[in-house]
């Protein structure tokens, strides 16, 4: 097994190549571990950023211009590209999905040829991705794995389906790049190309609180302080129940949750608490001023299978800002010991956050935002980019042996 990460980053070990990498995630407001990792690699590479493709009646639910292919530059290095919409049932369906990915292999195959992209390095980040190993000359390819697909609740998926892409797709990739130890400990008969990448955060964005000094934003200028806080997309493995007993008990707490809500049962069980408080999708740019103004950041995720293998990128976020953290048993939380709270029933939740709040000085706030720079995004990229760089010296080294063969 390659080793995982720790310790100060290396020198950018890989410059000037090609990369395309091929999304499960839209190029949106909040930024997720693929936009983190593009924006990272981009330093030194051009770097395609592939999004998900949408169903057609997704894309014209948010206006007619997202109907059509768009591609745009964010960054000197970096370029975003929307493809066009897609036939139902991809995740249900290996005929469908291979379809799918031959029309969208065929549109970045273009838009790379107009970018002069040359034998690219080929990212993929989702298990339906597999049709596109070895479909656009790339150079060598990557997996980056950092959820477990088949315990996802999605309903427009088959576990079935999705582990039969994995497996194909586990089998082609050159590297795969892990996020979570758990994740790694299922790659039976792969390990030996992994590499563990755990999730990271940008120290400066939020330990700075960009104008976090003032006046709060608008948003939360009407909920009364403390602030029990979150951040991220509100789905089936957010435990609403804990939340609800939260509300409950401590109806002089706003408890704030900042972030896309994907589950209807959730929201219907959240949206009758008085002060519990919905605030939607917030850029990433504006982050740090809400969470600057959070008491306490929470991670309150059920325990199945899909939350043992998280590593969950809103804990680095908080540590940055120096805040105190709950968060139920999670594998990935508790290797940060005694600088995290854990809780194991609603009770203890309820605990946990009472002593937090009781917590003065400044000391606790160092300790946390130290532990946050020993991992950033930087770190996490220069890992990727030296194991990268590995593959090529391996492929130079194996071209050279059958050149001196022949």
């Amino acid at each position: 097994m390659t080793q995982a990460l720790a310790g100060q980053p290396k020198p950018p070990a890989l410059r000037d190549r090609d990369i395309i990498y091929f999304s499960c995630i839209a190029w949106s407001p909040m930024k997720a571990r693929p936009q983190q990792i593009a924006i990272q690699l981009a330093r030194e590479n051009r770097v395609l950023y592939v999004e998900p493709m949408l169903s057609v009646a997704t894309r014209a639910a948010r206006g007619f211009e997202s109907l059509f292919p768009r591609l745009h530059q964010v960054g000197d290095r970096l370029f975003v590209y929307r493809p066009l919409s897609f036939l139902p049932f991809s995740l249900r369906s290996d005929l469908a999905n291979r379809i799918n990915k031959q029309l969208l292999g065929k549109s970045v195959q273009g838009v790379a040829r107009g970018l002069d992209f040359i034998r690219p390095i080929l990212g993929v980040s989702h298990p339906q991705h597999e049709v596109l190993i070895g479909k656009l000359g790339e150079c060598f390819s990557f997996y980056d794995c950092h959820d477990n697909y088949g315990a996802l609740p999605d309903p427009k998926a088959s576990p079935a389906v999705l582990a039969d892409m994995e497996g194909r797709l586990l089998a082609k990739a050159d590297h795969i790049f892990i996020s979570s130890q758990a994740l790694l400990e299922s790659m039976d008969g792969y390990r030996g190309k992994c590499t563990l990448v755990r999730n990271g955060v940008i120290c400066s964005h939020f330990e700075n609180g960009a104008d976090c000094e003032g006046e709060p934003p608008p948003e939360l200028r009407r909920i009364p302080p403390p602030i029990i806080g979150y951040i991220g997309t509100l789905g089936g493995w957010v435990d609403g129940e804990a939340l609800g007993f939260l509300a409950r008990s401590r109806a002089d707490w706003s408890i704030v949750l900042i972030g896309p809500m994907h589950d209807r049962s959730l929201a219907r069980r959240l949206e009758g608490s008085p002060n519990i408080h919905l605030l939607g999708t917030k850029r990433y740019e504006d982050l740090p001023r809400f969470v600057h103004r959070f008491a306490v950041g929470l991670i309150p995720f059920k325990l199945n299978r899909l939350t043992q293998s998280i590593d969950p990128i809103k804990l680095y976020e908080y540590l940055a800002a120096g805040k105190p953290v709950v968060a139920s048993d999670l594998p990935e939380v508790r290797r940060f010991g005694d600088l995290v709270s854990i809780y194991h029933s609603h009770e203890e939740l309820l605990e946990l956050i009472e002593v937090n709040l009781k917590e003065s000085g400044a000391a606790g706030a160092t300790r946390r935002r130290r532990v946050a720079m020993e991992n950033t995004w930087e770190q996490r990229a220069a890992g990727i980019a030296s194991a990268l760089s590995q593959q090529f010296r391996t492929l130079s080294n194996s071209a050279d042996e059958m050149e001196r063969g022949a």
